[in-house]
């Protein structure tokens, strides 16, 4: 009798749907390949990244002038360190040095557009903010 009864729920198990197994990275249905989240650890992305459509010598023209443009505006920067500043030009010095930090910090990821575009954020703004 116990034989017939572990058969039966065999039997039902089979029937029920019991679980597939799957293969390890079988294409999906529609042959496309299956999607693997890596979450928290996973691979990190390369350091230096020349943006698409940018050639190695664009990318150090781009790296020079955003160094260029720090350079400049830390020359600014300086000349305002003897005046007074009211509340606005002080933001302004603030948001200066956050445009400068960030283009540092795009030069060391190997970024060079957006070093280049927050240098010149930067380098506009202590030009304005010298002539006031």
């Amino acid at each position: 009798m116990t034989e017939s009864v572990a058969k039966k729920k065999t039997d039902a198990g089979a029937a029920s749907g019991a679980k597939k197994r799957r293969k390890r990275n079988a294409p999906t249905p529609d042959g496309a390949p299956r999607k693997i989240v890596v979450r928290e650890g996973g691979a990190s992305e390369p350091a230096a990244q020349i943006a698409p459509g940018m050639t190695p010598a664009e990318a150090t023209r781009q790296r020079h002038n955003a160094e260029q443009l720090l350079g400049g505006t830390d020359d600014k920067l300086k000349r305002l360190a003897g005046r007074t500043l009211d509340a606005k030009q002080q933001e302004a010095v603030g948001q200066i040095r956050n445009y400068m930090e960030g283009a540092r910090s795009a030069l060391k990821e190997g970024d060079v557009r957006r070093a280049n575009t927050l240098a010149e954020k930067a380098h506009l703004l202590s030009e304005d903010l010298v002539r006031h």
